[in-house]
């Protein structure tokens, strides 16, 4: 007998013990029965369940009968995987997941469709392919869901209230290159706003989708990211800040659950993601993985219902709600805000550095601290002199090896008077001068003597 069997068994003689104590004390039967069923109780596992009359008659039976084996539950013989699903599908299924064992279920259904192994028209039940899948022994995902942590579901009335955002990691084409897409989600809708793609999760990568949904679909409240590299640099909060978001991370004193996005990164890695990997037709390049993921949120994901909306595809709900958009007025004038200023000390060799990044001044501020400003969106960095901002870019190492050392420009043709320089003349100059001067002055007289001189 298996031992979560013999668990429940003897939970269920624990209550038919109780009755058979009180029927061998003079009571009636059903009376014993109900007055059992008034008193609160728990399973094997510590929860709580309600007994009805019916199952603790039929438990009293079966023990007066068989003893303990009689409280066990009885084995369930299934001589087909499924009684409901079509013999073709279920062949399907399992051809299916012999090539491509990490096939979900809706996407086997999906592929059947396709094939016209079903009738697109005919609903197959999702949970019923699961249980004959699991009947045949084919390979099925894990419960891969959080075992710690206080971890609660969270979800707004309307569009724009709340967009959430986080990175996947996958790689593409055929040298399998590391990329990353970071997406922005409608909480309520689930409609997938903008996609953007990277080479690494970074702040920029952050800001520049952020913009764009920003621009594309107007103002929302609220956005919720985790404690990813990409969302905890101070540019992060200022951007929010300057646009009038509020930004919540998903910390311990927030407990607020991530699982959308989670869910919708499964999704995309079904459909998607897990077909780039070592594929020679695919393009590595950030642009190019771009348009692909861009075009499958709003050709594919948005458009195909959803089992958490009742069967609505995210596309309707967000295009019927019923709260208006907030289109932004004045692109230019948010443009001009987001500006970070940052207080840079120059080295000896005129370069300062911003971001990780090292740019070269001109000359004459070497060792100074000098006033830097960064534009969120574009990355472009300015230094003020004398109330102008001048563009600063990035070293170029190579071409200062072959063209040398800045020096200070010859004389011309045109122009060849030479300036006099006065040289400063110091304490020990000065000292000399009074203890071995000359005697003649520059025109010829001699100086008076004097001894305080």
């Amino acid at each position: 007998m298996p031992k979560e069997d013999l668990i429940k068994a003897a939970s269920r003689y624990a209550v038919v013990a109780e009755i058979l104590a009180k029927v061998a004390k003079g009571e009636a039967l059903s009376a014993a029965i109900i007055e059992v069923t008034k008193s609160l109780r728990v399973d094997h596992k510590g929860h709580p369940i309600r007994l009805s009359k019916r199952n603790l008659y039929r438990w009293v039976s079966a023990f007066q009968r068989q003893g303990i084996d009689g409280l066990c539950n009885k084995p369930r013989i299934m001589t087909k995987p499924s009684l409901v699903l079509p013999p073709q599908f279920l062949a399907f299924m399992t051809a299916e997941k012999e090539g491509d064992q990490d096939a979900s279920i809706p996407e086997i259904i999906r592929r059947a469709k396709q094939r016209n192994i079903i009738k697109k028209t005919e609903e197959v039940s999702r949970s019923s392919a699961w249980r004959a899948a699991r009947r045949m022994n084919l390979p099925i995902f894990a419960d891969k869901g959080v075992t710690k942590g206080n971890m609660r579901r969270f979800a707004y009335a309307h569009r724009m209230q709340m967009v959430i955002s986080d990175g996947k990691h996958f790689r593409a084409g055929r040298e399998r290159r590391k990329r990353v897409v970071m997406t922005f989600l409608d909480d309520s809708s689930r409609f997938g706003l903008r996609a953007v793609v990277g080479p690494t999760e970074s702040t920029e990568l952050f800001v520049r989708g952020l913009w764009e949904t920003f621009r594309k679909w107007g103002r929302f409240d609220s956005i919720f990211l985790d404690n990813g590299s990409g969302f905890v640099s101070e540019e992060t909060y200022i951007l929010c800040a300057k646009l009038g978001i509020n930004l919540i991370h998903g910390t311990e004193r927030y407990p607020e659950g991530h699982g959308k996005i989670e869910r919708y990164h499964g999704t995309l890695i079904q459909d998607l993601l897990r077909s780039f990997e070592g594929n020679p037709t695919i393009d590595p390049s950030c642009m190019a993985l771009e348009i692909r993921l861009n075009h499958y949120l709003t050709e594919v994901y948005n458009r195909r219902p959803h089992e958490g909306l009742d069967m609505i595809s995210p596309e309707a709900k967000f295009l019927n709600d019923t709260l208006a958009l907030q289109p932004i007025e004045d692109e230019q004038r948010i443009r001009q805000e987001l500006i970070v200023w940052k207080k840079r000390r120059v080295t000896r060799d005129n370069i300062v550095p911003v971001k990780g990044a090292f740019y070269e001044v001109p000359l004459g501020h070497a060792g100074r601290r000098i006033s830097v400003c960064r534009h969120l969106l574009d990355g472009t960095v300015f230094f003020q002199h004398e109330g102008t901002l001048i563009e600063l870019h990035p070293v170029d190492e190579e071409f200062n090896a072959k063209n040398g050392q800045q020096r200070a420009p010859k004389r011309t043709q045109k122009s060849k008077e030479l300036i006099v320089i006065t040289p400063s003349k110091t304490a020990a100059t000065m000292q000399f001068d009074k203890e071995y001067g000359p005697i003649v002055s520059s025109s010829g007289d001699f100086y008076k003597y004097d001894k305080e001189k």
